[in-house]
C-alpha cells in the first residue's frame, strides 16, 4: 500500500493516523467499480435524473468513480442485512431471504429491469400472511430512523435516496405481482428495528415502468435527456458532474469560469 505521496506504507506507519488512513483509502478505492449499464436496476429506479440514467448506458466511460467514503458506506449496507433477517426470525417471523437471487424482467419494448428483492415475510409464529409480504431491508442513521415512521414519510422524505426506497418498493411489488410489502429499517447505532408496511399503488408503479420504457427509447436513439435543476444532494457526488454543469444546452453566451488557484 502507498501513502498519500505515493510511497510505501510500512508497519510502523500503519500505526499512525496518517499511514492508517492512507492504507484504508487505497483499499477502498481499489474496490470501486464502474460498469456500463446493461439493464435498468431495481435499486436505483427512483433516481430523479434522467440524464444520469441514460448516460450510465451511453457515456459510462466518462463517469468518475465515487469517493472512498461512499464505497465504505455501500459496504456497510451489506453487513446489516443478515443481522436484520436473524432478528426478524428471532421475533417469530417466517422469512425467506432472497439477497443472493437476482432476477430480470423484460418489458414489451425490450427494456430489461434487473435486481433482487430482499425476501418475503410469509408469516408470524405459525400464522400465514396472505399474500406474503415483499421484504425490503434498509439500514439508516439515527436521524433517518427517527423521521420515517409511515410509508408517507418515505415517499415524501427530504432526501432523494430515501424517496427512492419508495420507488424501489413499488416497482418491486408490481414486477413480483404482489400488493403488499414491508420495509424494515435498522438503526445503525442502536441496532433497533422498525417495520413500515406498504401497499402497491398501481398507478404510481405503472408510471415507474413507463419511465423505464421512455429511458430505454432514449438509450436506443442516443438521445441526451435535459439536466435537472442543480441539487447538491443529487448532483454533488454524481460521477458525471464534470460534464453536466453548466448544462451542455445552456444556450449561447454561457461561459464556464474556473478558479485558477
Amino acid at each position: 500500500m502507498l501513502d498519500e505521496e505515493g510511497g510505501p506504507v510500512n508497519a510502523e506507519e500503519m500505526l499512525t493516523p496518517e499511514g492508517f488512513e492512507a492504507a484504508q483509502r487505497e483499499f477502498l478505492e481499489q474496490k470501486r467499480r464502474i460498469w456500463p449499464a446493461r439493464a435498468f436496476y431495481l435499486f436505483d429506479s427512483g433516481h430523479p435524473c434522467d440524464r444520469f440514467k441514460v448516460w450510465r448506458w451511453t457515456m459510462s466511460e466518462a463517469q468518475l468513480p465515487h469517493d472512498h467514503v461512499l464505497e465504505s458506506i455501500f459496504g456497510e449496507g451489506h453487513l446489516h442485512q443478515p443481522d436484520v433477517e436473524a432478528k426478524l426470525k428471532s421475533l417469530g417471523f417466517d422469512i425467506v431471504g432472497e439477497a443472493m437471487r437476482s432476477r430480470q424482467w423484460k418489458l414489451p419494448n425490450g427494456a430489461i429491469i434487473s435486481g433482487r428483492i430482499d425476501g418475503w415475510v410469509r408469516g408470524h409464529k405459525g400464522v400465514k400472511y396472505t399474500p406474503p409480504r415483499l421484504l425490503e431491508i434498509k439500514s439508516s442513521s439515527p436521524h433517518i430512523f427517527d423521521t420515517v415512521n409511515r410509508i408517507e414519510d418515505i415517499r415524501n422524505a427530504r432526501e432523494h435516496y430515501i424517496r427512492g426506497y419508495f420507488d424501489q418498493g413499488q416497482l418491486g411489488a408490481i414486477l413480483e405481482e404482489t400488493e403488499e410489502g414491508v420495509f424494515v429499517f435498522k438503526n445503525k447505532i442502536t441496532g433497533m428495528l422498525k417495520i413500515i408496511p406498504f401497499s402497491l399503488d398501481y398507478a404510481y408503479a405503472e408510471g415507474l415502468v413507463q419511465r423505464i420504457d421512455r429511458l430505454h427509447e432514449m438509450v436506443k436513439s442516443r438521445v441526451d435527456p435535459p439536466p435537472i435543476a442543480f441539487d447538491p444532494g443529487i448532483c454533488g457526488r454524481c460521477g458525471f458532474l464534470h460534464l453536466c454543469y453548466p448544462p451542455r444546452d445552456a444556450g449561447q453566451g454561457v461561459v464556464l469560469i474556473e478558479d485558477s488557484q
